[in-house]
């Protein structure tokens, strides 16, 4: 594999957190090299201006020396040679520091004292031994050393010299002659250092200069690489990252459309790789979970229709037997009234009675069926006047009754009107016939605010029930009071139940054994 493939490989399948430490890491490395750099370019910049500086102590000492040893050849005073020899300690003392750290294993301590016998500051001379241990081949600091190393010669001649001028001194009959010869010899000394003292220096600035130039291309080329790496893997990382996540922005807008037949070529190994398999794999179970839907509904609809084809037959082939057991007895009683008994006519009035309540069973069952099936047309729908209407109707099925209805008026909902009229008949027609035996019924319908809401409640004064049997209520064929005194099939509440979930809704209902009941539901 290529590198740079291998490298694009890598930075994909680590994950976004390395990523940008990797990137963080780089530009840290950019900064730190470039700081590494320049301490360590200043560094010697500043060690090569102490040893410039040095030989500026170095060279005076040694103008001094010369000159104090002319003196005290003419004045014979010892003050002067003792000067002379003190002076003389400067240069002594940077060739003993010279000579130690010329050796392969150095004491750094005597090289340390060498330097500080020499002038020099103490916050310079570690930087001068560093300088000279690690660049002494380098062909500046090597001819510097060799200048170094010659000027040093010279001194050991000179201080020769002024021990024979110090032992000239001290003879009872000096010779001029003599003394004149040592002082040509000092001056000799003088000036062969005065050229090597300036080169010195000359090649020291020189060194400078060439390290300027080496530590700018230096640092220009590091940085540039790094600063090159740097943006290279950025680049990289950062098309990586936009790549997989337009992907996931494209997967996601296909599957908002409801097209779930995508595929995610995404392969890495990072974050946003594990969340494209994990995006992908839900893809893939919604699109099977939307063809086993479509299964589904396809296989509902053939049993609804199946359904609906079995309730026609059973409401068929049930009816005709049942109408023909309803009008056969009818038939006896008015053919054979006078030679029947009045237990015979008991029995037949209950058979007439059974068959008509096993007809409404059929039918409340038809029609049970018929609201789960039937598909729900929205709109807005006055339910105020439509329980005026279900009232209206019940006033005038039985004209004899007096029942206080307060109806809210103008109370509206959003649902299928056919369905809301089924559901309030329901539950009115349970109002007003368990108010039957009230001497004063009293019957309301409106809204209330419950927690947040606003439900709509049918409440009664009628006989009420144990609310231990509440859960009763709403199945069907379920009732809580003898058929003998409340007529019923029991299923209206459980249609009535059905209607409003349909409609996203619920129905709870509050009651109190001879002291009414009230019914509450909502509608989404």
């Amino acid at each position: 594999m290529h590198p740079v493939s291998s490298i694009r490989r890598f930075l994909a399948d680590i994950s976004i957190p390395r990523k940008l430490a990797i990137m963080i890491g780089l530009f840290c490395s950019i900064l730190f090299v470039i700081l590494v750099l320049s301490f360590s370019g200043l560094a010697i910049l500043s060690s090569v201006r102490a040893y410039i500086g040095g030989e500026g102590l170095w060279s005076k000492a040694q103008k001094q020396a010369v000159m104090k040893l002319g003196r005290y050849a003419w004045s014979h005073d010892e003050k002067e040679y003792n000067s002379y020899l003190d002076v003389l300690k400067i240069p002594l003392g940077d060739k003993q520091a010279r000579l130690e750290l010329e050796k392969t294993n150095p004491e750094y301590l005597a090289a340390q004292t060498g330097f500080l016998r020499g002038g020099n500051h103490p916050k310079d001379i570690p930087g001068m031994i560093v300088l000279f241990r690690r660049y002494h081949r380098v062909s500046y600091l090597r001819t510097a050393i060799a200048i170094w190393t010659e000027a040093d010669g010279l001194i050991e001649n000179l201080q020769k010299v002024g021990v024979q001028i110090h032992t000239l001194m001290h003879t009872p009959h000096p010779s001029p002659v003599r003394l004149e010869k040592l002082l040509i010899q000092v001056q000799d000394i003088n000036t062969q250092l005065t050229p090597l003292e300036n080169a010195f220096s000359a090649v020291l600035g020189e060194g400078v200069r060439k390290m300027q130039e080496i530590l700018v291309t230096s640092m220009v080329l590091v940085a540039t690489g790094l600063l090159a790496a740097a943006l290279f893997i950025a680049f990289v990382i950062s098309r990586h990252l936009c790549d997989e996540i337009d992907q996931l922005r494209d997967g996601a807008a296909r599957i908002a459309s409801g097209d779930y037949s995508i595929t995610l070529n995404v392969s890495s190994k990072d974050e946003i790789g594990d969340l494209s398999r994990m995006f992908q794999k839900m893809a893939e179970q919604r699109q099977e979970a939307e063809r086993q839907k479509d299964q589904l509904l396809i296989n509902v609809s053939a049993a609804n229709k199946e359904l609906e084809a079995f309730s026609y037959s059973v409401s068929h082939d049930l009816r005709a037997p049942l109408r023909a057991i309803e009008g056969f007895s009818r038939e006896v009683i008015a053919n054979c009234e006078s030679s029947l008994d009045a237990r015979s006519k008991s029995d037949l009035q209950r058979i007439r009675f059974a068959a008509q309540r096993m007809a409404q069973l059929i039918d409340d069952l038809l029609e049970f069926s018929h609201i789960s099936r039937s598909q729900l047309s929205r709109q807005t729908v006055d339910v105020s006047a439509q329980v005026e209407d279900i009232i209206g109707s019940l006033r005038a099925s039985e004209p004899a009754r007096t029942v206080d209805c307060k109806i809210a008026p103008h109370l509206v909902a959003e649902g299928d009107p056919r369905l809301l009229q089924i559901a309030l008949t329901n539950l009115v027609q349970n109002a007003w016939k368990f108010t039957q035996k009230q001497p004063r019924p009293i019957i309301e319908f409106g809204t209330v605010a419950q927690n947040g809401n606003h439900p709509f409640y049918v409440r009664d004064n009628g006989v009420g029930f144990n609310m231990d049997y509440s859960g009763k209520l709403f199945k069907p064929f379920q009732r809580l009071h003898d058929i003998k005194d409340f007529p019923g099939t029991g299923i209206g509440l459980a249609i009535v139940q059905r209607i409003i979930e349909r409609h996203g809704g619920r129905i709870w209902t509050e009651a109190e054994e001879n002291n009414g009941a009230v019914f509450y539901f909502t509608l989404s």
